[in-house]
């Protein structure tokens, strides 16, 4: 149900007190490294609501966001983001291409599939799966990275 061919995913909602398991720590006023733990699946029953069978990603579609004369700055409101500060949260974009052709390190194709999941609040509203079927393992997530840039970068 995607309106037109999406070239970029917005991925919002990487909050600056992002811990993980390596600590990441960030400098005031410096942009982090995107970190693997910046891509995480929601939950398989939550997947279950878009007729997803495994756990999925929620993203913008950039397609969507800028046919409604927006950018990626209207996916940080915050009564989306829980009342929270926006400048607590940074964007990240990826292009559609380099998902549908995702490699982990070791070459073995993990092509991610996407698809338009459109809410009241987020008409942009997509998720990203994995096509492989299998749970999106943490070297699919740090392929991830490698193609993902900061669309609005969070500061720390």
């Amino acid at each position: 149900m995607i309106r037109r061919s999406v070239t970029r995913l917005s991925f919002t909602g990487v909050p600056s007190g992002v811990k993980s398991g390596d600590e990441t720590r960030f400098l005031p006023g410096t942009i982090p490294p995107i970190s693997k733990n910046f891509f995480l699946d929601r939950p398989a029953a939550v997947a279950k609501d878009y007729g997803l069978a495994g756990a999925c990603m929620s993203v913008g579609l950039a397609s969507v966001i800028h046919e409604l004369g927006l950018d990626a700055r209207a996916t940080l409101r915050p009564e989306l983001l829980g009342g929270q500060d926006p400048s607590e949260f940074g964007v990240l974009a990826v292009k559609v291409g380099d998902l549908r052709q995702l490699q982990r390190g070791d070459k073995e194709p993990r092509p991610q599939g996407v698809m338009a999941a459109p809410m009241p609040r987020e008409p942009w509203h997509g998720v990203v799966f994995d096509l492989t079927d299998e749970e999106r393992a943490t070297s699919t997530r740090r392929a991830m990275v490698k193609v993902a840039y900061w669309e609005i970068p969070l500061l720390g």
